[in-house]
């Protein structure tokens, strides 16, 4: 009632309701408060865009989502990960990656160049397994750890060339040592619980995308 009050007082017209209650029988208490209400809303029009969209759709869908990133962040965000850009971030950005993904790879370039211009933002890269026995994952981190953002990119673009290559194949040929082990297998557990099926997809503090997504949108999340 209170809505339709305001709006028929901003817009100049008679309101169906039973408003004495409100304001009793003066009328230029509604003239009043039909000012200030026109002089609100100029002045914070998302006040009515709010009550007029109502709910937010999926809005307990959404909390589920960021409680459960909440929950993992540790393992999605933590200092252990590797990672290109900033060390002591204002913004940190997840992305989740398999290691022959042409996709991948140009995303990561992208990302590299978004880095460069905002020295202050983090990237973390999961690369998950294509099977419990797939090596390559702990070998693109290994890389970018101790070889930096170009050498792992040049391990990428090896194994999308040659994707029947294992994790040995590529440190072989790299002449790095070979990863000791597979991949940590609670990763796959812990995007399968995100329901995180595509790559590239991008995980931040309040949001997960799932697929890939131009750079300038990811750039907009990010300044946000």
């Amino acid at each position: 009632m209170r809505l339709a009050l305001a709006l028929g007082l901003i817009a100049g017209l008679p309101v169906a309701t039973n408003a004495t209650g409100l304001l009793g029988d003066d009328p230029s208490a509604y003239t009043t408060l039909g000012n200030e209400l026109r002089s609100l809303f100029q002045d914070q029009p998302e006040i009515i865009a709010k009550a007029m969209r109502g709910p937010v759709p999926y809005a307990d869908e959404i909390a589920a989502d960021l409680k459960l990133i909440a929950s993992h962040s540790q393992a999605l965000f933590g200092p252990h990960r590797a990672s290109f850009g900033a060390s002591e971030p204002a913004k940190t950005m997840a992305i989740l990656v398999r290691p022959a993904c042409p996709d991948c790879i140009a995303t990561l370039a992208d990302l590299r160049n978004l880095s460069s211009m905002h020295p202050n933002w983090r990237f973390v890269v999961i690369d998950l397994p294509d099977d419990p026995t797939d090596t390559r994952p702990k070998l693109m981190a290994n890389i970018l750890r101790t070889h930096g953002f170009d050498a792992a990119q040049t391990a990428r673009l090896l194994a999308a060339q040659h994707p029947d290559w294992t994790g040995d194949d590529l440190a072989r040929f790299l002449s790095l040592s070979a990863p000791s082990k597979a991949n940590n297998p609670s990763d796959s557990a812990v995007i399968a619980e995100l329901g995180l099926d595509l790559f590239p997809s991008y995980i931040l503090p309040e949001m997960m995308i799932r697929g890939q997504m131009p750079t300038f949108v990811l750039q907009r999340y990010l300044s946000d």
